[in-house]
């Protein structure tokens, strides 16, 4: 799997918004994967885009089965009463609020766009020129997941095209 560039200040903000939202939201906390690499997740995705001083999205990425169980843990019901659409609406309330708390850390001026889901084609087809600025993978008790913080406008310090740091 190819290594990402991670600017080292972000991902403790990154790790403790994720932390606090899977703590407060689902009362389950959310732990960093140690490492720097990316998973193919290739299920399911939502993400919020931001605008302003930075441009770009949060994408939140994970299998069928472990939306689910954040829709059962976040709706409060037994997993076989989840269907899909509560998967995905689960998902975008996660990543509408990790993407809120980062409007606060990292985002200042930011706005947000509602939660949207990604379709195959990926994220790359979303924003024009988008670049992943940091890819995180967390496990939690509804299963393993990423989060991806790309952006169009590198305004926020430490983040670059991907393409001029991997060889």
């Amino acid at each position: 799997m190819p290594e990402l560039p991670v600017h080292p200040s972000h991902e403790p903000e990154i790790a403790q918004i994720v932390f606090d939202v899977f703590t407060s939201m689902l009362r389950c906390g959310a732990e960093l994967v140690p490492g720097n690499h990316v998973e193919e997740f290739g299920e399911l995705a939502v993400a919020v885009s931001f605008s302003g001083n930075s441009e770009g999205l949060v994408l939140l990425e994970c299998t069928e089965q472990a939306a689910r169980s954040l829709a059962s843990l976040l709706m409060r019901l037994a997993p076989v009463q989840v269907t899909a659409s509560d998967a995905l609406d689960a998902m975008g309330e996660i990543v509408n609020m990790i993407g809120g708390n980062l409007k606060s850390v990292l985002l200042h001026g930011a706005v947000l766009s509602l939660p949207s889901v990604v379709e195959e084609a990926g994220y790359g087809s979303l924003i024009r020129g988008a670049y992943p600025c940091e890819t995180l993978i967390f496990k939690s008790a509804a299963g393993r997941f990423q989060i991806t913080f790309l952006q169009t406008k590198a305004a926020i310090p430490g983040c670059r095209s991907i393409s001029s740091t991997v060889q």
